[in-house]
């Protein structure tokens, strides 16, 4: 599937629950740096759509599929713009609950669900797995 993120098109995997009807809190999901979404987002989206959650996985701007130059740019700010995009996306469909929008950030990724989740009043829960941390340690 795609979607526009500030007229980039963004290239993503859709993950839908089998055996649920009517719309069902949905994620999105942020990886790591460098990341494409057959990577470690691949691996915990699958698990949350056996759980009944729509879940969003996308190459973010500049990486994978996705289109934007220069390529494998790491830019934070165009990951959270393009998380916020991943949520319109969602909560325009059908099969998602407008009111149970949920991110997911992975590694380097949990900046930027932080980030979006900040900005985007819509996002009920914040998940964040990860050992990295930008603070610098202090003895």
């Amino acid at each position: 599937m795609r979607f526009l993120s500030q007229g980039t098109e963004i290239v993503g995997n859709l993950l839908l629950p089998s055996g649920h009807v009517g719309p069902r809190p949905a994620v999105a999901v942020m990886g790591p740096v460098g990341f494409v979404k057959e990577q470690s987002p691949m691996q915990y989206a699958t698990r949350l759509a056996r759980e009944g959650f729509v879940v969003l996985v996308f190459d973010p701007r500049y990486h994978g599929e996705s289109a934007g130059t220069p390529r494998r740019l790491e830019s934070g700010a165009a990951k959270t713009q393009d998380l916020q995009a991943a949520l319109e996306y969602l909560a325009q469909r059908a099969e998602v609950d407008s009111a149970a929008l949920h991110l997911l950030g992975i590694c380097q990724g949990v900046n930027w669900a932080v980030d979006a989740a900040i900005t985007e009043p819509r996002v009920r829960s914040v998940a964040l797995v990860a050992g990295h941390y930008l603070t610098p340690r202090r003895h």
